[in-house]
């Protein structure tokens, strides 16, 4: 369903973590580097990972479309 894009300002490397991945996480860590995001920000993300699974409780339909709008997060 959703990406969420990080960049590690550390070392440049850029990774993806699945969204339902993300509603696993306990935290987020860069895999070439081990830089490590913040724990109070990755609340934050959580949070938004989080909201989204609300939202799509509720807009989406049986064949897993949205209802109402798309919705991307890249």
């Amino acid at each position: 369903m959703y990406d969420f894009v990080f960049k590690c300002r550390k070392c440049k490397e850029q990774f993806k973590v699945q969204f339902r991945y993300m509603l696993q996480k306990e935290s987020i860590v860069c895999p070439n580097c081990s830089n490590a995001f913040p724990e109070d920000a990755f609340r934050h993300v959580k949070a938004v990972a989080t909201s989204l699974k609300e939202y799509g409780e509720i807009e989406l339909d049986k064949n897993n479309e949205f209802k109402h709008f798309d919705l991307s997060i890249q």
